[in-house]
């Protein structure tokens, strides 16, 4: 998972083994005004494929719809695609097979810049050397025991004290340097 930060928004990147791609881009629904850089016909409220989101955390019947993040909801626009967005996979053994044991798999992506233009939020496109942009690079991995799905562990660049990859005050501070 890649998780980009933009101030009042912010894009979600999946990748599996399979090179499959999950993208959702969110937008803080205080900043959802008309006439701001949101509104365009790419982030249209009515479309089939946009919803209301609380947070991952927020599953209990009370917060559900509404969350417990102090900016509250976020639009959730899953019919998003990253304009030139390229994914590839390598993998190093077998997939959906527990017979055998696997060396593991790697992934690598590609976003142009003049695509991350939505969420710059004034800063410059490419970064210049020393800008920071807030990021969460994280995996979760689905494990079964004695056919039963467990708990699903995660790991990530830093720890962020929860498990709702949705907050991106606590993602790690990413810091552009050797830029020419």
């Amino acid at each position: 998972e890649v998780f980009i930060d933009g101030g009042d928004c912010y894009y979600e990147l999946e990748v599996n083994a399979m090179n499959t791609v999950y993208e959702v881009f969110f937008i803080w629904k205080d900043a959802f005004t008309k006439g701001s850089r949101f509104d365009i016909p790419q982030f249209d409220v009515h479309h089939p494929q946009a919803y209301t989101f609380g947070g991952n955390a927020d599953r209990s019947d009370t917060t559900f719809w509404k969350g417990t993040h102090p900016r509250g909801i976020r639009w959730a626009f899953t019919h998003f695609d990253m304009h030139g967005l390229q994914t590839a996979v390598m993998i190093e053994g077998t997939l959906n097979d527990n017979s055998d044991i696997d060396k593991g798999w790697s992934l690598e992506i590609a976003i142009p810049w003049s695509s991350m233009q939505i969420l710059a939020n004034g800063r410059s496109i490419p970064p210049s050397n020393g800008d920071r942009w807030k990021m969460f690079l994280g995996r979760f991995q689905k494990l079964v025991h004695s056919g039963t799905e467990i708990s699903h562990p995660a790991m990530a660049l830093n720890s962020h004290g929860i498990y709702d990859t949705h907050l991106p005050e606590r993602w790690s501070s990413i810091e552009f340097v050797g830029i020419k």
